[in-house]
Parts: structure tokens; C-alpha cells; sequence
């Protein structure tokens, strides 16, 4: 009985450090031209689909899987669209459950 139960807590642990930890992405948006923050940017994760957008001081947070191959899409009307990739080793830098990215985007000239 007592190896039946060692047995099922043992394989429980091993389920739950298997799932994995969701990763918190956050940071500002700003300008190239004057650094100052920029409010309404779309930050967007097409895989999963989750979408934020920037407050006004520019800060964003953003929920997703803890893995590489996502792509974080920054775009808003007047802006170059910024894309960033999230990589395994931005993964393996960052300590915890947060990844930071602060970004700069372009103004558009017609």
C-alpha cells in the first residue's frame, strides 16, 4: 500500500513539472524620434492569439506559453510594424517567469 502510494504522488509531481510555466512579456513602447512613450500600439501573439495594447506611458503585459518560435507583432497607425522573435535562448537569459522587451518603433513618412 505504501508503494501504491509513493507510486501515484511521484507520478503526480512528474505531471505538474512537466506542464509548463506561463511567461509574462512586458515592457514600454516608444518613439525613435523623441523616446517619449507611445499609447495604443497593438502588441499581438498570433500563436496563441492573445493581443494587448500599450497604456499611456506605454507599458504592455502580455500571458503566454513558455516556448520559442513566437512572434510578438507591435503595430498602430503612423508606425513602421515591428516584429520580434521570441528565442530559446531569450528563454534561457531571463530569470523566472518574466521576459521584458522594450521597443522602439519608427514613425511612417508618406
Amino acid at each position: 500500500m505504501r508503494s501504491l502510494l509513493t507510486f501515484v504522488l511521484l507520478t503526480f509531481s512528474l505531471v505538474l513539472c512537466a506542464q509548463q510555466q506561463p511567461l509574462l512579456v512586458l515592457g514600454t513602447v516608444r518613439s525613435s524620434i523623441d523616446s517619449l512613450p507611445i499609447e495604443g500600439i497593438i502588441v499581438a501573439c498570433n500563436s496563441p492569439a492573445r493581443s494587448t495594447y500599450s497604456n499611456s506611458s506605454g507599458k504592455y503585459a502580455l500571458f503566454l506559453e513558455r516556448k520559442s518560435g513566437m512572434v510578438i507583432e507591435f503595430r498602430g497607425v503612423g508606425y513602421v510594424t515591428k516584429k520580434i522573435a521570441i528565442t530559446g535562448e531569450m528563454l534561457n537569459i531571463q530569470r523566472g517567469d518574466t521576459l521584458r522587451l522594450d521597443v522602439v518603433l519608427t514613425q511612417k513618412f508618406i
